[in-house]
């Protein structure tokens, strides 16, 4: 590995540093099973890899809600110290390289949590080439402001890793907030649809602009326009000011004879 810290070097971190706290199972283990329920509750997974487990905190939370979790890391002091029933089923492992034939080969998730900002460019770039071979979601945390950890040599910013992920058709989900295991948290989708991977990133884009218009405002306007035969026009339309934009509660009056409604976004202004 093109890294200064290998497995030698993280089994001494670990006993000289308390596993990086890690060992502290009764601190850290409510963190991870809260990680577990909001993984089954979203995603429903039955199969789910842990790339760099450290003790298995994850694996354990998962298994013990009857999902198929499998996880490994670099250092055999981590694992030796995996709970005794979920041993079997962690692993020393590189995430450069290619999982053993004994481990199943795909998996409805694959997860790496505060793993790759401990690798350099190049490794860092393998392992994510080499991970997303065993996957289409994949749920991604790595620091982009911790460099006082002496064994991160590679923070970076989002991008960075998008870009990388990119490389092997891995898109973000811009919807989907991860914020339950850090404010960089990503959702990562294997999508070959490239128009629509297009198309949500300028629909996002376009969302986050009139967000970023309302907060400005304090009043606005909203306009509903209605069908009763005519179609939709100018002519059937209602429109009302709005003072508050935080409680946004109006009732119409519409015609009997309506069919539908509708609500345009405007661009720049709140609809």
């Amino acid at each position: 590995m093109n890294t200064v810290y290998n497995s030698s070097f993280f089994n001494e971190f670990y006993e000289e540093n308390g596993g990086g706290n890690y060992t502290d199972k009764e601190r850290w283990m409510p963190f991870f099973i809260n990680i577990a329920e909001e993984i089954i509750k979203r995603y429903n997974p039955r199969t789910v890899l842990d790339a760099g487990c450290a003790m298995g905190y994850i694996v354990e939370a998962l298994r013990d809600r009857g999902v198929e979790a499998y996880g490994f890391d670099i250092s055999e002091y981590a694992i030796n110290n995996v709970r005794e029933d979920i041993k079997p089923y962690c692993f020393v492992h590189s995430v450069t390289e290619p999982l053993p034939d004994r481990y199943p080969q795909k998996y409805d998730m694959v997860l790496s949590i505060e793993v790759l900002e401990h690798l350099f460019h190049e490794d860092a770039m393998r392992a994510i080439n080499n991970l997303c071979k065993y996957t289409d979601m994949f749920i991604f945390s790595s620091t982009s402001d911790d460099i006082a950890d002496r064994t991160h040599v590679n923070v970076q910013q989002s991008e960075y890793w998008a870009k990388l992920f990119a490389t092997n058709s891995f898109f973000c989900e811009l919807s989907a907030n991860m914020s339950f295991i850090s404010p960089w948290a990503k959702l990562y989708m294997k999508k070959t649809d490239f128009s629509k991977v297009i198309h949500d990133y300028e629909m996002n884009l376009r969302i986050d602009k009139m967000e970023s218009v309302r907060s400005q405002m304090n009043t606005g306007t909203i306009k509903v326009y209605y069908d009763d035969g005519k179609g939709f026009c100018e002519e059937n339309s209602i429109c009302s000011n709005i003072v508050d934009l935080n409680n946004v509660n109006y009732e119409f009056a519409l015609p009997h004879s309506v069919s539908s409604i509708r609500i345009d976004p405007v661009e720049d202004t709140f609809c």
